[in-house]
């Protein structure tokens, strides 16, 4: 009752109105609603569907940044629209044409993505709009009548699309950064729960049939919140700079960009958010940490909001009584009687706390001491885009995307071979409402095992939860007067669930559906159709993932993490280039070789969580991932830590660290790259397992380090990894 009750609150936060407002969702939503109702009040129901799918098509096609390229997107999209869809009616009837056609035409349009990321949208998106007029054809209908109608439905979404660009120029990026500082909050939610974890949580987790300390699965937590951050932040960022390369310069921009600095600031700082307290800790110091939970859930809930300029949340942080408390628990513990290995622990866990609450207090002060922009200039980073869209260009890119080492070809073939072979198959068994299987393959099919399995069991589950409520809707005769009403309910829903919660939009499409058959009165012959189809739709994309380039992520783990270490060590490098020339320009690269280090780490992460959605998934090499993925992430922590405190290496001592772990680093890169080229790197970590955990834990024991020490423990980690020679694990 609890639970509901604080779910029922939640409807009262800022955080869900901000996303059930999201503006492009709505957009969407107004289009499919405004362009099928009316005519299914006039009695035009197929037209009504035909326009919608027409909109939704659009809407997946328009993916440019700058408003000249999104006109010109969605241009271009209605006329490849009208004779994508002409083409299927007039050869609909003629079956190994048809076949031929839909296999050349899938693949020519899904390598559109070779050439760019917009015109990959709209390949996409034409085919989806080809099985719509698949879905929609009749024999009895003129064959420009559906393929006009299905144009008119993008056009009827781009004139929403203006229109709510006029009234809102910048909504799609302010959702964006709201959804920067949402999954940046969920960060700093998970970084706070170890504190207040119950004592019997805290030894282990379960992760499948897998078992994890508390460490990894904090680790865990924060890393997949991280994941999703970093989603959001590249796509926000790449955003602004298109549009300010542009010459799109004014003071709402950069004030977002303002904004999106301060959030690669936080997630920097939340970094060093690292204090997992024992249970000793907890049973003697409950109240301090209590207080401390509350201090980064306050600090969570100011960034949830945007981190608005209302600063009453952080003020009303006790953060200087705290600050108070673990100088006086240290200076108490020289009197106390413990005995010395008691004392010792006891301490470096007090030691560990006082950081964290350091870290705590930094990230207040840089929120508190925020100043809103009250005037704009252009960046000095942000440079004039020059524009290589020439023919000649444009065929060199697809012509060296043709070769079966590029993932976008593998993907064209598949799909086009999926889709063939499912037309095949729909007119060979003449499956009533057959082309819903083409619709559903598509949607399914993705570039590697493990993102189709998703979608697999993603649209099962989903299709299944809506035919239950359509049989529940049949059983009670649902009237006519409610259908319109689920209807506009189901497609908003679907619209705001589609990126996300994509199980959830399927039983929203599910149902709106229904509900337009139902009003052209043939509501009750869907479910078994759509139940077979579904079943063969999500068939076929599986088996042509599996059999075309599968792309199994235990093949790739090991090459992520060759590179994951590169970047370690060229870090490092720059690092010991800083100490010998000491300019801005060193210092600005070095902070560039940062930012490669922690995007090769949530790569690596990726790849874990993406071994994970995969099939038939082995024990063993899902636990050497996780570890190798963790002391990663405590390496890359030790580097942040370390960049901080680069001053200290100035000495000959210094140097000479400094370079050996530089040396230690590239001896490990070879051994991984050698053993990445054969089947005996997970055997290799698993053998190395319990020396890796045994030195992960004592670095995560460890206190506020000088830099000398980060060197060594670095070290320590390293040589975790290579303690044996890989023709010993052969014996």
């Amino acid at each position: 009752m609890l639970k509901f009750r604080d779910w029922l609150s939640s409807f009262k936060q800022p955080a869900l109105w901000r996303y059930s407002m999201n503006i492009r969702a709505n957009v969407a939503a107004l289009s499919f609603i405004s362009c099928s109702l009316p005519l299914f009040y006039i009695n035009q129901v197929t037209l009504g569907i035909a326009a919608s799918l027409g909109s939704i098509a659009c809407g997946l096609a328009d993916s440019a940044t700058l408003m000249r390229h999104r006109y010109r997107d969605i241009s271009l999209a209605i006329v490849v629209f009208f004779f994508a869809a002409l083409a299927v009616t007039l050869l609909f009837p003629h079956t190994l044409v048809f076949v031929a056609y839909l296999a050349v035409s899938s693949f020519g349009l899904l390598m559109l993505a070779a050439l760019s990321p917009r015109l990959g949208a709209l390949g996409f998106a034409s085919i989806l709009l080809g099985i719509y007029a698949m879905i929609l054809y009749s024999a009895k209908q003129a064959p420009w009548h559906i393929p006009l109608m299905l144009a008119l439905g993008a056009l009827w979404y781009g004139l929403w699309q203006g229109l709510a660009t006029l009234v809102f120029p910048h909504q799609q990026d302010k959702d964006l950064l709201f959804d920067v500082y949402r999954q940046l909050a969920k960060k700093y939610q998970a970084h706070a729960a170890p504190l207040l974890e119950h004592p019997s949580q805290q030894t282990h987790a379960k992760l499948g049939s897998s078992v994890i300390s508390l460490g990894p699965k904090v680790f865990i937590d924060t890393a997949k919140a991280r994941s999703r951050f970093t989603q959001s932040f590249n796509e926000l960022s790449h955003r602004l700079y298109q549009k300010m390369s542009a010459g799109e310069i004014n003071l709402a921009l950069t004030q977002l960009q303002s904004q999106l600095d301060l959030a690669a600031m936080l997630a920097e700082h939340s970094r060093l958010l690292d204090f997992i307290p024992s249970i000793e800790f907890k049973s003697q110091y409950p109240v301090q940490l209590a207080q401390m939970h509350k201090a980064c859930s306050a600090i969570a809930d100011y960034i949830s909001r945007g981190a608005t300029h209302d600063k009453r949340p952080l003020e009303a942080i006790d953060i200087h009584g705290l600050q108070l408390w673990a100088a006086r628990q240290q200076a108490a513990l020289i009197n106390a009687q413990l005995n010395p290995q008691a004392m010792a622990d006891l301490q470096a866990e007090l030691q560990l706390a006082k950081k964290f609450i350091e870290q705590l207090a930094l990230i207040i002060n840089l929120l508190t001491q925020r100043e809103p922009r009250a005037n704009y200039h252009t960046p000095s980073h942000y440079q004039p885009q020059v524009s290589s869209n020439g023919w000649q260009n444009q065929w060199q890119k697809f012509i060296h995307q043709c070769h079966w080492q590029s993932n976008v070809f593998r993907h064209a073939i598949r799909g086009a071979l999926c889709l063939a072979s499912g037309l095949i198959l729909v007119r060979a068994f003449d499956l009533e409402f057959g082309f819903w299987t083409l619709m559903t393959s598509l949607l399914v099919l993705k570039p590697n095992v493990a993102m189709t399995w998703k979608r697999f069991l993603d649209r099962f589950i989903g299709t299944m939860a809506g035919l239950l409520l359509v049989a529940v809707m049949l059983k009670w005769q649902a009237p006519m007067g409610l259908l319109p009403w689920v209807f506009c309910l189901a497609a908003t829903l679907f619209f705001h669930t589609s990126a996300r919660h994509y199980a959830v939009a399927v039983c929203c499409v599910t149902l709106f559906v229904f509900c337009g058959f139902s009003l052209n009165g043939e509501g009750d012959i869907i479910l078994l159709p759509r139940l077979e189809n579904t079943l063969l739709g999500i068939l076929l994309p599986l088996v042509w993932v599996i059999i075309i380039a599968p792309g199994w992520h235990k093949h790739d783990f090991p090459k992520q993490l060759h590179l994951t270490l590169v970047g370690y060590q060229q870090l490092l490098t720059q690092l010991q280039g800083m100490l010998d020339a000491s300019d801005n320009n060193q210092q600005a690269q070095l902070t560039a070789s940062l930012n490669t280090c922690v995007s090769n780490d949530v790569n690596l992460f990726d790849l874990w969580q993406g071994y994970l959605a995969e099939p038939n998934r082995n024990t063993r090499i899902t636990e050497s991932m996780l570890v190798c993925s963790y002391s990663s992430n405590l390496m890359l922590r030790l580097l942040t830590r370390l960049q901080s405190r680069a001053h200290e290496l100035t000495s000959a001592e210094g140097r000479k660290e400094l370079q050996a772990t530089i040396s230690l680093i590239a001896k490990a890169e070879t051994r991984l790259a050698h053993l990445s080229k054969s089947r005996l790197f997970y055997p290799y970590i698993a053998r190395h397992q319990q020396q890796v955990h045994g030195q992960l834990e004592a670095m995560i024991k460890q206190g506020d380090l000088n830099a000398l020490a980060l060197l060594k423990l670095l070290q320590a980690e390293i040589t975790s990894f290579t303690l044996l020679h890989p023709a010993k694990n052969r014996a």
